[in-house]
């Protein structure tokens, strides 16, 4: 122990121990190759081969010079046909200079580099990676060390006396490089890294081989299968011939600085020059003329128009102005005009704003249509730009807007303030939010009616803030049965992380019980919602379950209270227990009279898709009145791991119908028995202005003689951002990997309607068109080669839903979920350059893959099948 303990003390400063004056010639080997997450089998790779000299010329203490030569170096890529790898040429490596370089070292750390001046970024950023190779400590601990890949926090552990490793985490990315990635984790983008150097040395301390092995592993959450791999290997391995090298003659470092010849100092993170920053490398305006018939309005709801989406939006964040200009003022941008708009929405950038306000006439109600749905793209962006919002504060605070306009830009103004927060860090105090903050409550205390009222605790939903609870509380316990149930709403849109305190809980609880006043059966559906998702204890479960054997008339929110157990115990291992306990124990619960409630409501959860598709997940919650839907959700939420996303909710809502049933023998006097019916839409968690179909049973009866609603009738189209991921990661070999993930959506939601008083049934439909794209990339760069490996997925999954109600004699009410067929498709291309050669080399390889799932129809329950046969057989 005694001898080893010794070992280890001499080998802590094994890097003093490269003999001063004598030369040392390492044979290198830089292999880089890259594939799909999928398969990895037939990666692209390309090679680095060739040789460096190291020798220590100077010595002081704890302070060392070494000096480098890089004294050859060659290309090789290897053959998608042979597998084999064949030399190529670079007219950047044939430049290489074998002139000595200089690494100043302190306690075996590197402190300083001077490369030769002028000489390709590439090639010094290549020249700083093999020194970092020389920066180690032969012992165990750990430390914060810089070198070519940035400040990395670094760990040694000494296997044996011949052998130690190196293993880097957590490098810095450094404010110089984008690193943007969406903070809804099933939306994002996980980039896994792995670096690990080991040593072999003699026993005069020497390094006889290094080996460096770098592995980034990219996964599109949502597709646990889609991604891309890179792996880098560093090999050095010290040949026989051993030279002496001139030593320096001088007293301190900064003397023998003095004396070094057409080099300069640098710093030794490498230099990164983002491919294409300057976005010259594609035109603009030809890739949407190329992409134009994928971006028809025909092809809004499918995953060509959410591909081509994919493939625009990172161009557009580098086009200006006067690009978008000549684009939209085309004859051929004019025909899409609206999904340029889109584009424009998710590219978020002051130019793109600009123009979209020069080719949109936000005051008139002509340009309505094109004004919102650029507005509701904003709302979904991901990258908020300041200078936007600060306009978009000044048009609304302007206020003399008509309404439609004004809904939609407070919503607008909220959820892009909300993502703002976010960025930064959840910061609700910022002088922007809290001006958007007091802004929104200021006209919410100033609104005379419901409808106004309605509109800013709605805004107040999308915002999210901490610091308007309150406020939200005071509407949802003493507001109008509409105010109050918005309110709850715009609760509800909070992470359920808020609610966890005992007070809150109360208060949610007091909603639903209607402990101190009556509330809509909508607010006190909503408030129960919030408590399952609390996780309910064993006291608050056991009260709500016996709320089952009470006397309250609204059999229907009952209905509604065992669905959303049943639910919850299906996909709650907690719940299930707790209910299995509670209900087969208590004989004044488990019974028919309890167990069997009368109601129509319903509430279910399905898979909407599973692998290879991304893992989806459908809620579908029914709530009924009078045998009449009142509010119905169909949620599809995107998961991954233990969290959850929702992608798009639509939303139906209808009040006063049950007239048309035969009414109802429970009428409650504080209920708005205004006959009103209409769809909301949530698209990803951001409320947007509903459409109202009709107002008043005038409005009703007009479109039921006139037919008018019968055909369907588009509701929302759309395109939006879903992933959205940039990083840069600076590499062992000097050369950087750029990750950049983009996904969207293309909705094309449309609905009809169809009633007839004599037959006295009503049918509805709506159809709900969704397509899907997601693209992801990982590029090697350096100015000799460029290794890209990119996978795009597209899928078309569809939701339809019809309900028929049937009221000539008992109302009857069937709901039919559809998912059609579909087909998944992936392509994968490989792609490796050499951009200057004497020969310019380009190899791309391309995989496809599809997949195939059948359509169905979602079971909801044994009730809804009952019913559906029984009008069926009519």
């Amino acid at each position: 122990m005694r001898l080893f303990g010794l070992f280890l003390i001499i080998f802590a400063h094994a890097s003093t121990c490269f003999k001063l004056g004598s030369e040392y010639t390492y044979n290198f080997v830089n292999e880089v190759n890259s594939s799909n997450l999928f398969d990895e089998s037939t990666p692209a790779s390309y090679r680095l081969e060739g040789a460096i000299n190291v020798a220590n010329i100077w010595r002081n203490g704890d302070e060392m010079i070494f000096q480098f030569r890089l004294i050859s170096t060659k290309l090789l890529v290897k053959s998608q046909k042979t597998a084999e790898f064949d030399e190529k040429s670079s007219t950047v490596l044939e430049k290489v200079s074998p002139k000595p370089f200089f690494v100043v070292f302190r306690d075996s750390q590197i402190v300083a580099v001077h490369l030769e001046e002028g000489e390709d970024d590439s090639v010094s950023n290549l020249k700083k990676a093999i020194v970092s190779f020389f920066q180690y400590k032969g012992e165990d601990g750990t430390e914060k060390v810089t070198d070519v890949s940035g400040e990395c926090d670094v760990s040694y552990i000494v296997w044996s006396p011949e052998k130690f490793s190196k293993t880097k985490l957590h490098c810095r990315l450094g404010d110089d490089l984008p690193n943007y990635q969406r903070l809804d984790y099933p939306l994002g983008v996980t980039v896994d890294p792995f670096s690990n150097t080991d040593y072999w040395t003699g026993v005069d301390g020497t390094v006889k081989k290094i080996e460096g092995h770098e592995r980034h592993v990219v996964t599109v959450n949502a597709y646990p299968k889609v991604g891309t791999v890179v792996n880098s290997t560093f090999t050095f391995d010290i040949s026989e011939a051993v030279g002496e090298a001139d030593l320096l003659k001088c007293a301190s470092v900064e003397e023998c600085v003095k004396l070094f010849k057409n080099v300069k100092e640098t710093e030794l993170m490498s230099k990164v020059t983002k491919s294409c920053q300057d976005g010259k490398c594609w035109n603009l305006i030809q890739e949407v003329k190329a992409l134009k018939d994928d971006l028809r309005n025909s092809e809004v709801g499918t995953s060509a128009s959410a591909r081509a989406f994919v493939k625009l939006v990172p161009m557009g964040r580098l086009a200006k102005a006067e690009i978008w200009h000549r684009i939209l003022n085309s004859q051929s941008g004019k025909e899409i005009k609206g999904q340029l708009l889109d584009i424009l929405a998710a590219v978020q950038t002051y130019d793109a704003f600009k123009e979209a306000t020069n080719v949109v006439k936000f005051e008139s109600e002509d340009d309505f249509n094109d004004a919102e749905r650029y507005l509701q793209g904003l709302s979904v962006g991901t990258r908020p730009e300041m200078r936007v919002m600060e306009e978009l504060l000044k048009f609304a605070q302007n206020g003399s807007h008509y309404e439609r306009l004004q809904d939609t830009l407070v919503q607008t103004l909220a959820a892009m303030t909300y993502r703002h927060a976010r960025l930064l860090g959840d910061d609700f105090q910022n002088s922007f939010v809290t001006k958007v903050t007091e802004f929104i409550m200021s006209q919410l205390k100033n609104c005379e009616t419901d409808e106004c009222k309605v509109i800013f605790l709605r805004a107040l939903g999308n915002l999210k803030a901490p610091n308007t609870i309150s406020m939200l509380f005071e509407y949802a316990e003493t507001g109008s049965y509409k105010v109050s149930t918005q309110a709850v709403k715009a609760l509800k849109a909070f992470s359920v992380s808020f609610w966890n305190t005992p007070e809150f809980r109360a208060r949610f609880e007091d909603i639903f019980y209607q402990t101190h006043k009556k509330f809509d059966s909508s607010a006190r559906t909503l408030a129960l919602d919030v408590l399952l998702d609390l996780k309910l204890n064993v006291h608050e479960l056991t009260k709500l379950v016996n709320y089952l054997r009470s006397d309250d008339k609204a059999f229907e929110i009952k209905q509604y209270v065992l669905q959303k157990l049943s639910v919850n115990a299906a996909t709650s291992d907690y719940y299930r227990h707790a209910m299995l306990l509670l209900v087969k124990n208590d004989r004044k619960v488990n019974n028919y009279h309890v167990l069997g409630q009368k109601g129509l409501s319903t509430a279910i959860m399905r898979d909407f898709s599973k692998s290879p598709s991304f893992n989806g997940t459908l809620l579908s919650v029914q709530e009924i009145k009078d045998g009449v839907l009142k509010r119905g959700n169909a949620d599809v939420f995107v998961q991954a791991g233990q969290e959850k996303f929702s992608i798009f909710t639509l939303g139906l809502f209808g009040n006063g119908l049950s007239s048309f049933m035969g009414g109802s023998d429970e009428q409650d006097p504080d209920e708005d028995t205004t006959v009103t019916a209409g769809m909301e839409l949530y698209l990803q968690g951001t409320a947007m202005r509903p459409l109202v179909f009709f107002t008043g049973q005038g409005e009703l009866m007009g479109h039921v003689w006139s037919g008018t609603a019968s055909e369907p009738t588009p509701a929302y189209q759309a395109i939006s951002t879903l992933q959205d991921h940039e990083e840069v990661i600076r590499l062992h070999n000097g050369a950087h990997l750029e990750v950049s993930a983009m996904g969207a959506v293309s909705i094309d939601l449309n609905g009809q309607i169809a009633i007839s008083l004599w037959n006295r049934n009503a049918d509805t439909k709506v159809a709900q068109n969704t397509g899907f794209a997601t693209s992801v990339e990982s590029k090697v760069v350096s100015s000799f080669t460029q290794l890209s490996v990119s996978e795009v997925v597209e899928e078309r999954p569809c939701l339809n839903l019809d309900s028929t109600i049937d009221f000539s004699g008992t109302v009857a009410l069937c709901l039919q979920l559809h998912q059609p067929q579909t087909t998944l498709k992936s392509e994968v291309t490989k792609k490796l350059t050499i951009p200057k050669s004497k020969k310019p080399y380009k190899s791309i390889a391309r995989q496809s893959y599809k997949y195939e799932m059948s359509g169905f129809t979602h079971f909801l329950n044994h009730k809804n099948n009952e019913m559906c046969n029984k009008i069926n057989s009519n």
